[in-house]
């Protein structure tokens, strides 16, 4: 049997909206991503190594020209938001890659890519306009308009939606995007909300992770490295492939206290994806499907019995 925690009281404040980005390069054979370690005091996830991003800033929807009613109305469908909510994500996406990772994905008013020089000039004026630990969406705009700049929402890609369980007393109700370094750039942590920044594969992440290394990863984090590594191809081809699954359904993990006894021992306490049936959202039919995270000293670690899961329905 398996047992769950009493059901917590839940909350009643309401998630913040915020965006993360898979930023991904070519590398020696496999495409790699950008991570970095957030820094010890931050109130959020200090100390675990995670993909660029945060909170939507309430301009972040006026960065840049409006996506297409096309782009947005299904992803606003599987969000419950409207257009500008979704505008919104997106423009919080570009900012926060710039913020976090220095990395700027903009336009000139013609369409031209921005210059690798121009977006090093513009992430540095970002940097001189920090709020503490934000960059507020007005300050990102000037920063890119003063180089005639525009930023290009096109150049994300959103693939997955996580929220936060009830519990929490923290929450995020977070899209996340892909997107591929532009040529000529590169990325650095800006030294307030990351200390630590690296390229490296899914593979070796998620290996490092495991072995119980520096590179602790939670569960939004080591799931997405998790498709990753399932994807053939190079940065283009993987953040294709991931952008071409719909962003539903919502992934909300669900905590258990205590599991039952599994191939490798007692499975608790873990977290349970909704395929899980410990999860209080599985189907009947998910009986034979499984994605947790089970709790080996200091970190989650993947679990997955696969019966009927293929390398995209992590």
């Amino acid at each position: 049997m398996t047992t769950t925690e009493p059901a917590p009281p839940r909350s009643k404040r309401a998630p913040h909206a915020a965006a993360t980005v898979v930023l991904l390069r070519d590398g020696e054979g496999k495409p790699e991503v950008f991570l970095l370690r957030r820094a010890g005091g931050a109130g959020f996830m200090a100390n675990a190594t995670v993909f660029p991003g945060g909170k939507v800033d309430a301009q972040d929807h006026e960065l840049g020209p409006a996506l297409s009613v096309e782009h947005t109305a299904s992803i606003g469908h599987a969000l419950d938001s409207d257009i500008i909510g979704v505008l919104g994500n997106f423009g919080a996406a570009v900012r926060e890659l710039c913020e976090e990772a220095g990395v700027v994905l903009a336009r000139t008013d013609t369409g031209a890519i921005v210059a690798p020089e121009v977006a090093a000039a513009v992430a540095a004026a970002v940097t001189g306009e920090r709020d503490g630990h934000r960059v507020p969406a007005a300050a990102f705009r000037r920063a890119l308009h003063s180089h005639g700049l525009v930023a290009d929402m096109s150049a994300v890609a959103p693939f997955a939606w996580w929220v936060t369980p009830h519990a929490e007393p923290v929450r995020f109700n977070t899209l996340f995007f892909c997107a591929v370094l532009p040529a000529g750039q590169s990325a650095a942590v800006d030294g307030v909300e990351g200390t630590e920044g690296q390229w490296v594969t899914a593979q070796a992440a998620i290996a490092i992770h495991n072995a119980g290394g520096r590179q602790m990863l939670p569960p939004p984090t080591l799931h997405t490295l998790l498709r990753i590594a399932a994807l053939a191809g190079d940065a283009a081809a993987v953040c294709a492939a991931l952008a071409a699954r719909s962003v539903g359904p919502m992934l909300m993990p669900h905590f258990v206290a205590e599991g039952a006894d599994g191939p490798h021992g007692k499975d608790g306490p873990f977290i349970a994806m909704p395929d899980d049936p410990a999860h209080p959202d599985a189907l009947a039919d998910d009986a034979d499907r499984r994605h947790r995270f089970v709790l080996r000293g200091d970190r989650f670690v993947h679990f997955a019995h696969a019966a009927r899961l293929g390398p995209l329905e992590l």
